[in-house]
This record gives structure tokens, C-alpha cells and sequence, in this order.
């Protein structure tokens, strides 16, 4: 009961908190509003239209970039990689894993480069592989050991990637511009006061209470 009461109250504290920054930034008559009220409203606002203006425009872009960017990867990597048969020359491991049949492992094995040239080295095989069977396995143009290129799937993925990076980054912009904002507004702020205080505090102490 009484962490539900601790939690009510915080709830309570963070709604205040959002009308209190509500009712300091919005534009209205009030006479007690400071010009650096209604400037910081303005920029803030000005922050949000630019992202709601251009967001529409730059998630599709980025997007479409990497895209192309990734097309040109893989027509590259399809270029200058082959996929060769490789021997085993030990038994892969045996990890006993019932719920994966296709569970990889490091395992010794020899292939061939693609000009004929015998290579040897640690390769990922299906567990408890036996020695001698075939492992296809993936190579560049000197016979060493690569990833296959990229698939449609995997360009997909770096499409969306970058089209929630851009959105993503267009939201931190508008939280550092606010963040920024309001520091250059409260040192005017603070230089404001203790400029009305130098002059107030004098005539404050000649009051007879």
C-alpha cells in the first residue's frame, strides 16, 4: 500500500512538473511572461516543425542510401567471392545440443583456392560432422576464407537500420537544441536577476519591517 502510495505521488510530481513547463512556455498575454520565455518557445517550437517537416523526407533518404550503398556491396562481394568445397579433416564436435540439429563449431579443414592452390584452416561446421565430409564454405580471390555476400534480407535490415537511425537522430537533435537553448536562456535569465537584485536589494534593506 504504501509503495503504491509512493508511486501515486510520483506520478502526481511528474504531471505537475509537465503542467509547470506547459504553462511556462506557452504563448499567451500573461505580463509576468519574460521576451526569453516567448523566445525559447519559439525556437523549441520552430525545432519541432523542422523535424516534422524534414523527418518524412530524411528516414526515405537514409534509407534509399544504404540501400543503394548495400546493392553496390553486394554486387561487389558476388564479383569477388566463391563458394568452393572444403573436406573435413577431423570430426566436428559433438555439443550435444537436441534442440538445434544445426548447431555450428570450429572445425580443421582443407579446400582449394580458385586457382587451384591447396589452402588449410579452422572452418564453421555442423556439430558432430564426420572427417572427410564436404563443407561448403565461401572464399576470396586468394583462396582465404570470407562471408557469403550479402542477401536480400541483410540489405532490407540495413535500409530499415538506417531509416530509424536518421529518425532517431532527428529526435536527439531537437532534445540537444532544447537542452542548449535553455542553458544560454538561463545565464541571461541569471544575469537578468542579479542585475534586477543589485539594484532591488538596496532599497530592500531600507525597509523597516
Amino acid at each position: 500500500m504504501r509503495k503504491k502510495s509512493q508511486e501515486s505521488r510520483r506520478a502526481v510530481t511528474r504531471g505537475n512538473g509537465l503542467v509547470r513547463f506547459a504553462r511556462g512556455v506557452r504563448p499567451d498575454r500573461n505580463p509576468l511572461r519574460r521576451a526569453s520565455d516567448r523566445l525559447e518557445t519559439l525556437l523549441l517550437a520552430g525545432s519541432i516543425v523542422t523535424v516534422a517537416v524534414g523527418a518524412p523526407f530524411a528516414v526515405p533518404a537514409a534509407a534509399a542510401a544504404s540501400h543503394a550503398a548495400a546493392v553496390r556491396t553486394q554486387a561487389i562481394e558476388r564479383a569477388t567471392r566463391h563458394e568452393v568445397t572444403g573436406v573435413l579433416l577431423q570430426q566436428a564436435t559433438d555439443t550435444g545440443d537436441g534442440y538445434s540439429a544445426d548447431s555450428q563449431v570450429l572445425a580443421q579443414a582443407t579446400w582449394r583456392a580458385p586457382d587451384g592452390s591447396p589452402r588449410t584452416g579452422q572452418v564453421m561446421a555442423t556439430s558432430g560432422a564426420s572427417k572427410g565430409s564436404p563443407i561448403r564454405i565461401w572464399t576470396d580471390p586468394s583462396g582465404h576464407l570470407t562471408g557469403p555476400p550479402l542477401t536480400e534480407s541483410q540489405i532490407a535490415g540495413q535500409a530499415d537500420l538506417a531509416g530509424s537511425a536518421a529518425a532517431g537522430g532527428l529526435v536527439l537533435l531537437v532534445l540537444c537544441e532544447s537542452v542548449i537553448i535553455r542553458r544560454l536562456l538561463d545565464r541571461r535569465r541569471i544575469a537578468a536577476w542579479d542585475a534586477d537584485w543589485a539594484v532591488t536589494e538596496p532599497m530592500w534593506n531600507r525597509q523597516k519591517w
